[in-house]
C-alpha cells in the first residue's frame, strides 16, 4: 500500500498535489527539534525463507520533497530487524526536547518501545524495553 503525503505553506488553505513517498503500512510522521522530517511504517519482508512484519524508516531535510534512502530498524542490535505483529502493527512516534527519539510498537505479541539518544547518526543506536 503506498504512503501519500500532501503540504500545505498557509495553515491548510491550500494543499500540494499528493505524493507518494514509500510503499507501507501504518505510517507514523514526526517533524523534529531540527526541521527534519521522519518516516516510520511497518511492511513486510523475507528473511531466511519467511516473511515478517518489520519497521522502516526515511527521513527528509527539505519539507518531503526529497526522501532518504529506506532503512530497516534493527531496534536491538546486533539481531534482525525487531518484528512486528501484522495485526497490531501501528507505530507511535515522539520526541522529547532533548533530542530522544520513541518508537512504540507491538512485537512477539507484548507492546514494546524503543529509544534513541543518536538519532542523527549514520546508523542511530535503538534500546528496546518491554511495557
Amino acid at each position: 500500500m503506498a504512503i501519500e503525503i500532501q503540504a500545505s505553506d498557509n495553515q491548510g488553505n491550500t494543499w500540494s498535489v499528493i505524493k507518494t513517498v514509500e510503499d507501507g503500512f501504518f505510517p507514523a510522521i514526526i517533524k523534529d527539534i531540527i526541521g527534519r522530517m521522519w518516516l516510520f511504517y511497518y511492511k513486510t519482508m523475507e528473511l531466511a525463507g519467511v516473511e515478517k512484519g518489520y519497521i522502516f524508516e526515511i527521513h527528509s531535510d527539505d519539507e518531503g520533497t526529497t526522501w532518504s534512502e529506506e532503512i530497516s530498524l534493527a531496534l536491538e542490535q546486533g539481531t534482525p530487524p525487531s518484528e512486528v505483529e501484522p495485526a497490531e502493527s501501528k507505530i507511535g512516534v515522539t520526541m522529547d526536547v532533548c533530542g530522544r527519539m520513541y518508537i512504540t510498537f507491538w512485537g512477539n505479541g507484548v507492546k514494546k518501545f524503543a529509544y534513541s539518544d543518536d538519532i542523527y547518526a549514520a546508523v542511530p543506536t535503538w534500546t528496546v524495553k518491554t511495557r
